[in-house]
């Protein structure tokens, strides 16, 4: 009986392995397309490796999902003088709960102030190393205490859009 049971259990491993294309190679030009279209759950492949029907319509399957969207500010908008001024202007529209900030370069004992033409904004420093805020919210005065860059931000804490202009001044302290 073990000898039946044997030869059965060997009888069936053959069978196995001849299936998967293990044995001879006798299925090998079956299953050598078996992974040409991963996309596709109606693949029938063929002994002729022809390419299956809907190949062309998984072509782009890897196209970039984010292509049509639109581009967001990185970082700070950098403000910079005109030769021998002193002061810069921006305008800028906000969406309600919006925020855009600004840097520009300061050096010690300078006074930097930014004034907006609309009350319904606010402005905030951002930058507080060597920086001493002297006025901030509805307009930012402050002294700068080494040479770099200084970011503030200008803020709509309002649910509507505000079109403002904002002018930047940076003075030296006893002019």
């Amino acid at each position: 009986m073990k000898a039946i049971y044997s030869i059965v259990a060997l009888c069936a491993l053959a069978l196995l392995l001849a299936g998967c294309g293990m044995m001879g190679g006798a299925n090998t030009a079956a299953n050598a397309n078996a992974n040409a279209n991963a996309n596709s759950a109606a693949t029938t492949n063929t002994a002729s490796n022809a390419a299956p029907s809907n190949a062309a319509s998984n072509a782009n399957s890897n196209t970039n999902a984010n292509a049509n969207v639109a581009k967001t500010d990185s970082g700070p908008k950098r403000i910079s003088f005109g030769k021998g001024a002193d002061w810069a202007s921006e305008t800028i529209s906000l969406a309600g709960g919006q925020s855009k900030q600004f840097v520009v370069g300061g050096a010690d004992v300078q006074y930097l102030t930014v004034d907006p033409s609309s009350p319904d904004v606010k402005i905030l420093m951002v930058t507080k190393k060597n920086a001493t805020v002297e006025t901030e919210g509805a307009s930012l005065a402050v002294h700068l205490g080494a040479k770099g860059d200084y970011v503030f931000e200008v803020r709509n804490p309002g649910s509507k859009e505000v079109k403002t202009s904002i002018k930047v001044q940076i003075i030296n302290e006893g002019d």
